[in-house]
């Protein structure tokens, strides 16, 4: 992966115009730990 995005944000027009939120990395280390730590929740739920 080359960056994460996180957030409420929900790509839609209307999210212009309401309290929504977006973050981004790019930083190659917070990215994979942000990935790993992704996967190890959503294998817990899921698997």
């Amino acid at each position: 992966m080359d960056y994460v995005m996180h957030g409420s944000y929900n790509w839609t027009p209307r999210a212009n115009n309401n309290e929504e939120t977006l973050a981004a990395a790019l930083d190659h280390e917070l990215v994979a730990n942000f990935a790993k730590e992704f996967m190890e929740l959503y294998n817990g739920i899921y698997f």
